[in-house]
């Protein structure tokens, strides 16, 4: 007897507002785990949901300018992320609430948000990085195995715009991602309680940034593509929430040339032995 499975094999970023999935549909024997019949299906959507602008935010050396999220799959709507709040003193935190995926007795569910805003370094400094944290829970109920699923995943793009405080005449690009995924299978069936799940991404502007900055990037155009996905078998179901979404920024350069406080002190020393020759001069 064979059995079919239906896994999600890709997450891919739009930028357009429309909605691309990639579903892997599987004939396997029960008793083996060969692979007897692979059929990919691209499908396409469009939402054409109402984006929502949460405005500026301002930390201590960097300022995230209109942040707006977007609901891309049919049927989600925003909020999904919820509105952001700065943490510490740079860091731009989001606690959604209604960012899940649920799936029951085989049909697949996915949730996409997108989170497009543009940040711009304080004068004086520059960012070398972005790191993406994000965390939640899943569960499973009922029985399954390997086609009761539970995905998150993230795709970032951002395009440089200016470099210490220098505008380009082309931006440079760079993409980002990560994920997370788990199965019936892999936690030994239903969960007694939610499993926590997390993953960070960096972006790491030092792979793509000219040799010699100094400060770094100073200006860019963000675009966080992020989804959730479950799938589930006749008599399983899977569920996903995402509950932490945070992104710290790194000004940590690696160009920079600071004295050490040792050398500060002989330079305001030397300062003032010379102004006091200076005077004796003068006095002579």
């Amino acid at each position: 007897m064979f059995q079919l499975h239906t896994e999600v094999i890709l997450f891919f970023n739009r930028f357009s507002g429309s909605s691309i999935l990639m579903t892997t549909y599987i004939l396997k024997p029960f008793s083996q785990g060969a692979c007897a019949l692979t059929l990919a299906v691209v499908a396409f959507g469009s939402a054409g949901a109402a984006p929502i602008n949460y405005g500026d935010f301002s930390g201590a050396t960097i300022s995230y300018l209109q942040v707006t999220e977007t609901a891309n799959t049919p049927g989600d709507t925003e909020p999904l992320f919820g509105a952001p709040e700065i943490e510490g003193a740079d860091s731009l935190d989001f606690d959604p609430s209604g960012f899940t995926a649920t799936s029951t007795g085989g049909p697949l569910d996915i949730t996409d948000g997108q989170l497009n805003f543009e940040i711009e370094a304080a004068p004086g400094t520059g960012l070398t990085s972005l790191l993406i944290s994000e965390a939640g829970d899943f569960s499973f109920f009922g029985f399954g195995g390997v086609g009761t699923t539970a995905s998150a995943g993230q795709f970032v793009r951002i395009d440089i715009m200016e470099v210490d405080n220098v505008v380009l005449a082309v931006p440079l690009v760079l993409i980002a991602s990560g994920g997370f995924s788990s199965d019936m299978a892999a936690t030994g069936g239903a969960t007694l309680a939610p499993l926590e799940w997390s993953f960070d991404v960096l972006a790491d502007f030092t792979t793509v940034l000219p040799a010699g900055f100094t400060l770094g990037v100073t200006r860019a155009e963000v675009v966080i593509n992020n989804q959730l996905a479950t799938n589930s078998e006749e008599d399983s179901l899977a569920f996903i929430a995402k509950k932490d979404f945070t992104i710290t920024p790194s000004g940590v350069n690696p160009n920079a040339v600071v004295p050490e406080p040792g050398t500060l002190g002989l330079l305001a020393l030397a300062g003032m032995m010379g102004g006091m020759m200076a005077v004796r001069q003068r006095l002579g």
